[in-house]
């Protein structure tokens, strides 16, 4: 057999099974043949990843649009973090061996887990919750019939007599 322009003699029957080294069952790999639970799985989590990492890159264009862009830096970072986890978990489905009612138990859990997180922060961001949690952001409230405290008299009144 000839080598290719790389130098490798592969046939077609070692590139196919190169390819195959995670398949779970013998016809998984062939054009036509009805893909297999495993597979199925890992596609539909791979598509809710993909969604939602898409979901969080689209919420961080809209941070300074909402209310709370604070709360809205948090969604983004949901959707940035839990869909390439979701991803992950389908690279690694395969794998898994849980009965299959666990198995679907589990994917639902994942997805409204991850999903759930990602709207209840964007649904903060949007509707401004979170400031009344968040005494820090705004700093110290000014007393009745005063302004704000200058940071200089601070450090005036900290130096000893």
């Amino acid at each position: 057999m000839p080598a290719d322009r790389r130098g490798s003699a592969l046939n077609d029957g070692q590139v196919t099974a190169a390819f195959q080294v995670g398949a779970t069952s013998a016809n998984s790999g062939r054009a036509g043949s009805p893909a297999s639970y495993d597979q199925i799985v890992q596609t539909v989590l791979f598509v809710l990843g993909l969604v939602l990492f898409l979901l969080g890159l689209v919420t961080g264009l809209a941070v300074p649009a909402v209310k709370n862009p604070r709360m809205g830096l948090a969604s983004h970072l949901q959707g940035m973090t839990n869909g390439p986890f979701l991803i992950v978990v389908g690279l690694l489905w395969p794998y898994l061996e849980l009965p299959h009612v666990w198995q679907v138990v589990t994917v639902v859990l994942l997805a409204y887990g991850t999903y759930a997180n990602w709207l209840a922060t964007q649904l903060a961001a949007i509707w401004g919750a979170g400031h009344r949690f968040a005494p820090a952001r705004r700093g110290p409230t000014p007393r009745r019939g005063r302004g704000r405290v200058p940071s200089t008299s601070c450090w005036c009144r900290s130096r000893p007599p």
